[in-house]
């Protein structure tokens, strides 16, 4: 069973490729094996330790599909929004706790996790490549949905790896990027291997040309920073770190003198008020204006704006405000904070500072995303969930 969730860990990056939708994954697939192993197992059955504000949030959202939604895509995303977090949260969690302890998770489960995201960096500094300077179709790759990808940041054509697209490689690297480094630093010992592995993890990032993903590589990096200084054991460290990184800034700025200023573009470019992605996503806030009566306090139901006759959401908390209302998103976000509480609390300084950080850029990113249907937030969430569980045990 522990090959399976090797498995299931590898294959999360094939959100888009070899799928038959964005929730059809071959990584849902594994799930509904391992459930139903866990089922067999009599081992994923409803306890009372359960979270209690992820639970309200669950059952305002039922609520409020019962009494207020109208739309034809209302059911579809009550399944969309719930089976996904019972399978890669629920189940997953239970499973992770019972197989596996502390020493095979940091050293073999977040191996795979580490081996995945090599896999999808380099497929997208790949892609990249092939596309924009080979002239290579990357159509021969079977994919679920949005087949043909041609966003230009800067004449090119951004890389997306094996997800739908860009900003979705990049929630994915925010995700999974920095236990990959975890591990990297822990158990490579030759430094070129292990800078060349953090190259390409960020050359990746470059390439995706998400601008919300420099920003918030960005915020981790101050927390990084932070941690760093506040552990006297560290701080005596973070000089050759910080010196490091500008030799590898200025490296970086000497054979690719256009860097910067192409970051800095990528950036602008977003936030320009009269660029298309900042005009759609604008729009999108003016669904605020149908939040009134008893929707402010239990919302419209999954898929609201189904119901509501208007365009989808691109961020996932207008998303749940306008799906589940006042009540329902502070029980959610409520249920994210805790998790700080949860981290706050862990002995395991490095990997504390590494889940704060993953947490902090996927939690900051789901305001300009909606991908909670993709198993990356619940994964992570499960690994929050083990590592304080077995520190409890201990």
């Amino acid at each position: 069973m522990k090959k399976l969730i090797y498995i299931f860990l590898f294959i999360q990056i094939f959100t888009n490729a070899f799928a038959i939708s964005s929730v059809l994954t071959p990584a849902f697939a594994v799930s509904i094996v391992l459930f139903g192993i866990g089922v067999l197992r009599r081992d994923v059955f409803i306890d009372t330790k359960e979270p209690f504000l992820l639970c309200g949030f669950y059952f305002i959202l039922l609520f409020s599909y019962l009494t207020m939604s109208t739309g034809e895509k209302c059911f579809n995303h009550l399944l969309m929004w719930s089976v996904p977090a019972f399978l890669y949260y629920y189940t997953f969690k239970r499973q992770m706790c019972m197989l596996f302890t502390v020493d095979e998770f940091e050293h073999k489960a977040l191996k795979v996790i580490t081996l995945s995201t090599l896999t999808a960096s380099s497929f997208a500094v790949f892609e990249f490549l092939a596309v924009n300077v080979l002239g290579v179709s990357m159509s021969f790759i079977p994919r679920g949905t949005v087949e043909d990808y041609t966003p230009l940041a800067l004449d090119s054509i951004r890389a997306r790896s094996f997800m739908e697209e860009s900003g979705q490689f990049s929630f994915f690297l925010e995700a999974f990027a920095p236990l990959s480094v975890y591990w990297i630093h822990r158990n490579v010992k030759r430094d070129l291997l292990e800078w060349l592995m953090y190259a390409v993890m960020a050359v990746a990032l470059f390439v995706s040309f998400s601008a919300a993903g420099y920003a918030l590589f960005l915020i981790g990096g101050v927390i990084f920073v932070f941690y760093q200084m506040k552990n006297s054991k560290s701080a005596s460290n973070i000089v050759g770190i910080l010196f490091m990184l500008l030799i590898v800034a200025l490296i970086v700025f000497v054979i690719f003198p256009d860097v910067y200023e192409s970051i800095r573009l990528i950036i602008e470019g977003k936030l320009d008020p009269e660029s298309s992605s900042h005009h759609d996503r604008a729009n999108r806030f003016v669904a605020l204006q149908h939040f009134q009566g008893i929707a402010i306090l239990f919302g419209y139901g999954p898929a609201a704006f189904s119901t509501l006759r208007i365009e989808s959401f691109v961020s996932f908390y207008l998303g749940v405000l306008m799906s589940t209302g006042i009540i329902g998103t502070l029980f959610l976000v409520l249920f994210f904070l805790r998790q700080y509480h949860y981290l706050f609390k862990l002995k395991n300084y490095s990997l504390k500072i590494t889940l704060i950080i993953s947490l902090t850029m996927v939690l900051l990113h789901l305001a300009f995303v909606d991908n909670i249907y993709t198993p990356w937030l619940w994964v992570l969430l499960s690994f929050i969930y083990f590592a304080r569980t077995k520190q409890i045990a201990r």
